[in-house]
């Protein structure tokens, strides 16, 4: 990671040659959503301070996942920064809705 710039490709890659290998599955899950944690917590404080930002909203997938959200609203708390976060249930993957506006431009489209 560098400022704004972040790749999961090697970190990914990484992981399922470590599961592959036989290394046990829930430790490497564990080992994962940290590392992601953490990546989004340094990704959003740099984006804050990078564009004097105060409040930022955490949406998505990455939103309803407690732990994540946990460690992100720390990080940024230590930076003035506040997290909003809709409900769970609010939060759920956003690849569904790029789906659904696809879907409604085609057919508008037609």
């Amino acid at each position: 990671m560098r400022k704004l710039d972040v790749s999961l490709s090697g970190p990914a890659t990484a992981a399922m040659r470590k599961l592959k290998a036989g290394e046990n599955a829930a430790s490497l899950a564990l080992g994962v959503e940290r590392t992601l944690a953490e990546t989004f917590a340094r990704l959003l404080r740099n984006g804050a301070a990078a564009y004097g930002v105060r409040d930022v909203i955490l949406v998505g997938g990455v939103g309803s996942n407690k732990y994540i959200r946990k460690h992100v609203e720390e990080k940024l708390a230590k930076r003035r920064v506040r997290l909003w976060v809709p409900e769970g249930r609010f939060s759920c993957d956003n690849a569904s809705g790029c789906a659904a506006a696809a879907w409604r431009l085609h057919k508008k489209n037609d």
